[in-house]
């Protein structure tokens, strides 16, 4: 498994020991293999009072110093985005940082770092380090002081508690990069990602190409359009039992993935690829992404990533892409029915059987009006 920039990173999130080290400590990788180069520059010296204006550190009592040099205290226990590259337009490959603290003997605590880099997963918690869910022996994990320092090739591209990289503190690093979020995650954390590229002449004629559900154990399961099913990059045959999954495929038109923790996928393949995510109650005020909160109020289902509460769909969506090379969405006012008979044909077909007197809803007219989301779901 050529995993060459792992070692690398486990240097930079290790980072400094204490503020005023002039050495990083780096845990025996041997049994990952041999690991070297790295996408991001790793520190090596002590911290100067400047930070050099490319390094972002957080330590002690919930202290954080920001790339651009600005001070802050965010004294929670949250599962935060420390560094991610959001807003590229360059090509650079997309990369997020993630930390956690809690209590241990009353003191705050580093306990997991997760690291993401080109569709792998690396995670430091309990002393062990994960990659794609795999767990390696015989690492000696020190405490987690996690410092990061950027190539200056990043500036003005990236988000998270470490700020936006643009030389200006405190008010671009607060306001439009959303330090303070409010979302906790908790142990059970899971992640439902879904690539919709375009697949019509115009930018508003798209369609699903895969669901991915990175578990908690940081393995990546994904759901291709075709039906084939990836396990941490590996093609692999259905019905398929593991410890905390299932996924099996009952008809030619679903694949469904049922989980120990409350969560279940429904992926419709044909006639189009769509799914479905049934959360249990469990996971209730515990959400957040394009599904929204799961609260139970709808006035707050726009809060982006930031924790703010958008007025549209478009500017809410934007904040909770993937890929850093995906454009942000376009303010359209089109009906998607108006751009081509195929698509009215189609919508008319389907959506007319919310109203159809004979049909598997008519039972329900009684109780709910269809007219109102045929309609709806016509224009959409």
């Amino acid at each position: 498994m050529a995993l060459q920039w792992v070692k690398p990173w486990i240097a930079l999130v290790f980072g400094l020991s204490a503020a005023h080290s002039e050495t990083v400590m780096i845990p025996d990788m041997t049994s990952i293999g041999s690991l070297y180069d790295s996408k991001l520059q790793i520190l090596s010296a002590g911290v100067s009072p400047t930070h050099n204006g490319q390094v972002c550190s957080t330590w002690g009592n919930y202290h954080y110093k920001t790339y651009d040099g600005d001070f802050f205290q965010l004294p929670y226990t949250c599962n935060y985005v420390l560094s991610s590259l959001c807003k590229s337009s360059s090509g650079y490959e997309a990369f997020n940082i993630q930390l956690q603290r809690g209590e241990v003997d009353g003191l705050p605590t580093i306990t997991k770092v997760s690291l993401k880099l080109d569709g792998t997963f690396v995670e430091l918690a309990n002393g062990n380090v994960s990659v794609n869910g795999l767990h390696s022996s015989n690492t000696d994990v020190p405490t987690l002081i996690p410092t990061v320092e950027l190539d200056s090739k990043f500036q003005n591209q990236t988000c998270g508690l470490c700020g936006d990289f643009n030389g200006v503190q405190i008010y671009d690093e607060f306001i439009r990069n959303g330090t303070n979020c409010p979302q906790q995650t908790n142990e059970t954390a899971f992640t439902v990602l879904g690539d919709i590229v375009k697949c019509g002449k115009t930018d508003i004629e798209t369609c699903l190409r895969s669901v991915t559900l990175v578990t908690p154990e940081s393995m990546m399961i994904v759901i291709e359009a075709s039906g084939r099913v990836f396990v941490n990059k590996m093609f692999s045959q259905l019905p398929l039992f593991m410890a905390d999954v299932r996924i099996f495929q009952p008809s030619t038109f679903y694949i469904v993935v049922h989980t120990s923790y409350g969560l279940r996928l429904e992926v419709q393949l044909t006639p189009i690829m769509q799914v479905y995510i049934v959360a249990s109650s469990s996971h209730k005020d515990k959400t957040q992404g394009l599904c929204g909160d799961f609260n139970s109020i709808q006035a707050d289902d726009f809060r982006t990533i930031n924790g703010l509460v958008e007025g549209t769909a478009v500017t809410f969506a934007d904040t909770w892409k993937n890929k850093a090379g995906c454009p942000d969405v376009a303010q359209s006012f089109e009906i998607p029915c108006s751009l081509s008979v195929e698509n009215e044909r189609y919508a008319k077909h389907w959506c007319s059987m919310l109203s159809d007197r004979e049909g598997i809803f008519s039972q329900c007219h009684t109780e709910v009006n269809p007219n109102y989301y045929k309609d709806v779901s016509t224009r959409f």
